[in-house]
């Protein structure tokens, strides 16, 4: 065998070996544990806790795979996660949440301290949530928060249904590098505290191409002590009985470099809600491409509401700063409340390209400004603009840009007196349609 035959031999040789050893790589990685084959009942009678919990922790000590929930029902109470691990429930799969307290330590899936884990799937979550409140909508014990994700990274929630929960629905506290997408949350309208996103004290947040219908805040931020950044939702759907999207009412630290685009919000209280309570700052954040649409059972709504205010008498003022609405459109009973602290201004705002319809008008003379919690306290020295008869009210603001803002409406404004703007210690306004029909300020 002469040397050239002899090296391609070797080189044949050490290339069917880098195969060998990348299938085998590949092998390991996509190691699926089925859950059926390692014990589980799929039933949706027989509880599967320590079943489904063996599973996790012999794939997490194997390195991690894919823990399989074939077509099927899983009763189950809480489950602990671990890293490097895809949690997939396939189409006509459910993982059914225990209808029994006794079956939980606090939350029904938990992770705490992981990375590189997922929970994906055509199939459902669900949590039996009425199993959890009186008929009249009153919270008993129950599991808090249902999906809770504790110091993670890289995490991907993707594909799946979550149902039913009994408390707020995903909650990420202190999280990095989060992808949640086509994911689907359904939850009674009337359940108390079921949010459907929770992010806190996270960032770099990614929530695309996903529908929520929810009884509380479908996707709501709060920094509680650490920043909030980087964080996008695209191209969403929300619904909720309070909030589409909110910020706080927890905002002792910052929300900054945050973007909303191409979201539908429909049926709800409050479109877009900043409350500012805690002495943080919400700055560099962006709304664009928005369609609001309130609806409530509540005696008003607020497509756009921003209110800088205390928790406690003694707390520190905090700042709203350099934000952005674009491209938004709104159909209303409501108003949009924007209003500062007499001792602290919202500064730089714009908006531009808005177009609200204002259709059976409520009469805001007897409203209360909105608190964000009915635990927090009205203080002195506060300022409420809820009563004032106007579309668009903005006070305690400075540099305020308006460009380019419509306001339609199917009544007699002079027989309501529901004018068009209300301005009040508005400093720097750059306003491209003085014209407009305001109001002076009265006091109610």
């Amino acid at each position: 065998m002469n040397s050239i035959s002899v090296r391609s031999m070797i080189l044949w040789v050490l290339l069917c070996s880098c195969s060998i050893s990348s299938q085998n790589n590949n092998l390991q990685k996509e190691k699926v544990y089925n859950v059926i084959e390692l014990g589980a009942i799929s039933d949706g009678k027989t509880l599967n806790t320590k079943v489904l919990q063996n599973v996790i922790d012999d794939c997490s000590k194997k390195g991690g795979g894919t823990i399989l929930f074939p077509k099927g029902i899983y009763l189950s109470g809480t489950l602990y996660l671990k890293s490097n691990i895809t949690f997939e429930i396939s189409k006509g799969a459910v993982l059914l949440g225990s209808s029994n307290m006794r079956d939980y330590q606090q939350h029904f899936i938990f992770a705490k301290d992981v990375e590189n884990f997922k929970i994906t799937g055509k199939g459902i979550i669900d949590g039996q949530g009425k199993s959890f409140w009186t008929e009249d909508y009153k919270a008993k014990e129950r599991p808090i928060g249902w999906i809770f994700i504790e110091n993670g990274k890289n995490i991907t929630i993707e594909d799946i249904t979550l149902q039913n929960s009994p408390s707020h629905v995903v909650v990420l506290e202190t999280c990095q590098n989060v992808y949640i997408n086509h994911i689907t949350i359904l939850n009674d309208k009337q359940s108390p505290n079921t949010d459907g996103i929770d992010v806190i004290n996270s960032s770099s947040v990614k929530i695309k191409n996903s529908f929520f219908s929810t009884g509380d805040d479908a996707i709501c931020l709060k920094s509680k002590d650490k920043l909030i950044q980087d964080v996008t939702v695209e191209n969403c759907v929300l619904e909720s009985d309070d909030a589409g999207l909110k910020f706080g009412t927890g905002s002792a630290i910052g929300i900054k470099n945050c973007i909303f685009k191409n979201v539908q919000i429909r049926n709800t209280r409050y479109g877009i809600a900043l409350f500012m309570k805690d002495g943080g700052v919400f700055e560099n954040n962006t709304f664009e491409e928005i369609i609001i649409q309130t609806n409530s059972r509540h005696k008003t709504d607020y497509p756009i509401f921003i209110d800088i205010d205390k928790r406690e008498e003694q707390s520190t003022l905090g700042i709203v700063r350099n934000m952005y609405f674009k491209n938004i459109k709104m159909i209303t009973r409501g108003n949009n409340l924007i209003a500062g602290h007499p001792k602290q201004f919202i500064e730089s705002l714009h908006f531009e390209n808005i177009d609200m319809t204002v259709l059976d008008p409520v009469n805001l003379s007897k409203m209360k400004k909105p608190k964000g919690n009915k635990d927090h306290d009205y203080h002195t020295g506060s300022a409420d603009y809820a009563p004032i008869n106007a579309d668009f009210t903005f006070a305690n603001t400075k540099k305020l840009t308006l460009k380019n803002i419509r306001i339609n409406k199917n009544i007699d404004e002079e027989d309501f007196k529901r004018k068009d703007f209300f301005f009040e210690n508005v400093d720097a306004l750059e306003w491209d349609d003085k014209k407009a029909k305001q109001i002076s300020y009265t006091k109610p």
